[in-house]
């Protein structure tokens, strides 16, 4: 069976001067929820990347904070926007007042950096349990 996250570096050079989308919670690829399937449809997949950042179990879905610790990471993927207005109009609006989009520094699977839109929560995850290793896609799946 062929995995998801084939060729993601030919991706990401392909993608060169593109707006970069990191995405670590429900808009991931291998959850296959609707609006992952909205985006995968709205921006070209470029493959795994990872942000360094704490990551927090909300529910529903997981709220990223930035991190100071080069062990702290958050496991995601890339898209490169095809229509960035359209884009992240939506997805600002799925995200909702809860989380604001910033450009941060994510690192690819090769270890490039590459400049990246990701949403992060706007205020300190006060109660909220921190998800182990960063990974919310693996953490839903141990339920």
């Amino acid at each position: 069976m062929s995995s998801p996250y084939n060729d993601g570096a030919k991706r990401i050079k392909a993608m060169a001067g593109k707006q970069y989308l990191f995405v670590y919670g429900t808009l991931r690829k291998e959850l296959n929820t609707p609006m992952s399937r909205w985006l995968a449809r709205r921006a070209q997949f470029c493959g795994r990347a990872t942000y360094q950042g704490k990551l927090f179990d909300a529910g529903a879905y997981p709220g990223a904070i930035p991190s100071k610790s080069r062990g702290d990471k958050v496991d995601g993927d890339l898209y490169a926007a095809r229509d960035e207005k359209t884009l992240f109009r939506v997805l600002d609006h799925y995200e909702g007042k809860k989380f604001r989009r910033q450009r941060r520094t994510v690192r690819d699977t090769h270890g490039n950096k590459l400049s990246a839109w990701i949403y992060l929560l706007r205020r300190p995850p006060a109660g909220l349990r921190l998800i182990p290793g960063g990974n919310y896609a693996r953490f839903k799946s141990l339920g």
